[in-house]
């Protein structure tokens, strides 16, 4: 299932969709965490209780909101494909992480002409 999506997110890099960058990270991300967690595991068999331990693990290792929700998004792209191809019949429900939003200061007329 995963070579699918990652060939998919190749596909996306190819026509300028996704970074190269983040294919990069990606790939990493799929390596580090989710696949030694959920590589074993039967698609099928990924449900709440799998991704809220997952989370749990993530935060064990001190990851905090922004990284594990970006975690969160690769493994949904997974499921979703796994839906789209008819391997499981619905998305789990995904445990909700607080993503803290900060936002970038603007900048002054004097600095947008130094741009």
């Amino acid at each position: 299932m995963v070579p699918h999506v990652m060939r998919l997110e190749d596909s996306r890099v190819r026509r300028g969709d996704l970074s190269t960058k983040a294919l990069r990270i990606t790939r990493y991300r799929l390596e580090k965490w989710v696949l030694p967690v959920f590589g074993d595991l039967p698609i099928d068999k990924i449900d709440y209780l799998a991704l809220e331990n997952f989370v749990a693990q993530l935060g064990d290792e001190e990851l905090q909101g922004v990284a594990i929700s970006q975690y969160l998004v690769i493994v949904r792209k997974v499921l979703n494909y796994a839906q789209l191809t008819n391997l499981i019949t619905s998305v789990p429900t995904f445990p909700r992480v607080k993503v803290p939003r900060t936002s970038r200061g603007a900048f002054t007329i004097s600095e947008y002409r130094q741009l």
